[in-house]
């Protein structure tokens, strides 16, 4: 079974943020700080801040018990699927 829990993982953390994420609780922090290293800075400039968007992608505290379980189908079924499909998947959800 597939655990949808690895903030390392970017497809968890995309899957994360397209089916938690609520707009109203988005931040934006302004002119924080960075250095010359940071590819999103134009160059020549004595000003290293740009902006940083803040997402949040968990389950809501408040309601974590209460919060629904993931959704997958059997592992009979996603077997039979991504073999079918295998060419598409580029070797994402290993051996199946």
């Amino acid at each position: 079974m597939m655990n949808f829990n690895d903030m390392h993982d970017i497809e968890d953390v995309m899957w994360a943020i397209c089916t938690r994420s609520d707009p109203k609780e988005m931040d934006i922090v302004k002119k924080s700080w960075s250095s010359p290293l940071d590819p999103g800075i134009r160059k020549p400039t004595d000003d290293y801040t740009n902006s940083h968007g803040i997402i949040y992608a968990v389950k809501p505290y408040s309601w974590i018990k209460d919060f629904p379980p993931t959704s997958l189908n059997s592992d009979a079924l996603r077997s039979e699927v991504f073999s079918k499909w295998q060419r598409h998947f580029n070797d994402r959800w290993g051996n199946f």
